[in-house]
């Protein structure tokens, strides 16, 4: 049976788990603050739409069994951020050139009036376009979840979909919802991402919430990616990445023996795996 992964376009890791995540995937990032989760999705968005240039149609290569390609569209999901903020952090911290092959063609949605629309937050913070139209929408017409539904099943087929982030959409949900709610929109993410046979990466900071909720999240996906700062030395750390669940890849890791990767990541090729730690193990 014929096996369809989706690249991740990061060199020094799609080859270690075997030509990338399998399609359909939902997968959580999760990170300590600055540990490298975000530039994960940015890399991945990045590097991706740079092998889309090399050809109109997404590259695909057979290889044992296995079916490799890259997503054919960029879905980028905001709670609370807009375009030109995401863009502008992408140039200042990679480059300029990866910000404007991204502007024309990702497929952007800001979803900050929702998660702000019952706060005491003055709508001229939020947008500098506020149309009569908008300030006579009423407040109990709008709701997150079912706008964020409704553009994904417009937009996610054959993506790679980046929800940045999870945190807040779980905040937003802890405050306005039941936390079931989450759960459930969460459980159905998992299958849909399935239909649109692409990849999902869902950004979450560790610690932000209690231990049973967080795990109750992470429980919901296909894989977990986590994030972490060791400390190597006096005032020194390393920025480490491992899977700590995924069906279908994490047995392969373990059977070579791979713990965690150490990471890097650089203004001019994003993110880096620059040392793959494996477990020794002793002959009997």
């Amino acid at each position: 049976m014929e096996q369809h992964r989706i690249a991740t376009g990061i060199r020094s890791l799609d080859p270690i788990i075997k030509g990338g995540f399998p399609a359909g995937s939902f997968i959580v990032l999760l990170g300590e603050i600055g540990a490298g989760n975000i530039e994960f999705a940015y890399s991945s968005m990045i590097l991706s739409q740079l092998e889309q240039k090399k050809s109109k149609s997404a590259p695909t290569t057979a290889e044992a069994g296995l079916n490799y390609k890259y997503s054919k569209k960029i879905c980028y999901v905001s709670i609370t951020r807009s375009k030109e903020d995401i863009l502008n952090e992408i140039a200042f911290g990679f480059s300029r050139e990866y910000s404007a092959a991204l502007r024309d063609v990702i497929n952007f949605q800001d979803f900050s009036k929702q998660f702000f629309l019952k706060s005491s937050v003055p709508s001229r913070w939020i947008s500098d376009k506020i149309s009569f139209e908008k300030l006579c929408e009423p407040v109990a017409d709008a709701n997150l979840l079912v706008d964020l539904v409704d553009f994904l099943e417009k937009n996610a087929s054959d993506s790679l979909v980046i929800l940045d982030s999870l945190t807040q959409l779980a905040q937003y949900c802890e405050e306005y919802m039941k936390w079931n709610e989450l759960l459930f929109f969460l459980r159905a993410l998992q299958k849909a991402a399935k239909l649109w046979n692409g990849v999902v990466y869902a950004v979450l900071s560790k610690n932000v919430f209690q231990r049973r909720k967080e795990e109750s999240i992470i429980d919901c996906a296909d894989g977990v990616l986590v994030f972490d700062w060791v400390e190597t030395g006096v005032a020194q750390r390393q920025q480490i990445m491992y899977i700590k669940k995924f069906g279908g890849l994490l047995p392969t890791l373990e059977k070579d023996n791979i713990a965690n990767f150490e990471i890097k990541i650089m203004p001019a090729t994003g993110f880096q795996v620059t040392n793959v730690k494996q477990i020794v193990s002793f002959g009997r």
